[in-house]
């Protein structure tokens, strides 16, 4: 499923210019010895990763102005808000590229079911979104970043589309196995 239209769905989508983050303590100390060798964990949300996720939506929320109050839990909404920001933002802002995925996930996340985990593995600490089981994992953090520091152009409604639409046919597929 790993395909070029869908760079960044799966693991590998990490950014090379940024180094990886280490591995939570408190998350590797409750990962028995033979699991942290045998590729990536996914476990809950470390609370300093889901401060620093909460810190990326904020930022996101608060770089658009608008008349009256933006509803976050709105599907619609968010896609605009970070359409607009897509706009704006340069190629070389990989923070804020990824605070857009954040939210890009965050929507991806209410229509699909999927839920918030963290990876970790030899690269570090990423945040991923879980849709199956345990190896069924989508890195929303990084599908917007990648393709802009690669030079595309991101229509985020398409992506949105392709994404959802993929995750689904996964989701599918291992109800049917």
């Amino acid at each position: 499923m790993a395909t070029k239209g869908f760079r960044g769905l799966f693991r590998g989508a990490r950014s090379e210019s940024q180094p990886p983050p280490p591995v939570s303590p408190s998350v590797a100390s409750s990962v028995p010895p033979t699991a942290q060798t045998e590729g990536p964990i996914s476990v809950p949300l470390s609370a300093d990763l889901a401060a620093e996720m909460d810190a990326r939506r904020e930022w996101v929320w608060t770089s658009v102005s608008a008349d009256a109050p933006l509803d976050r839990s709105d599907n619609r909404t968010a896609l605009s808000v970070i359409a607009a920001l897509v706009a704006e933002v340069r190629p070389d802002e990989t923070w804020k590229l990824q605070s857009l995925g954040i939210v890009f996930g965050d929507v991806l996340a209410r229509v699909t079911g999927a839920e918030w985990v963290q990876v970790d593995d030899e690269l570090g600490s990423d945040p991923a979104l879980r849709f199956g089981g345990p190896d069924d994992l989508a890195f929303p953090m990084t599908m917007i970043s990648k393709r802009m520091e690669a030079g595309e152009d991101v229509d985020v409604l398409e992506l949105f589309r392709d994404v959802a639409t993929a995750l689904g046919e996964a989701q599918a597929q291992a109800q049917a196995q």
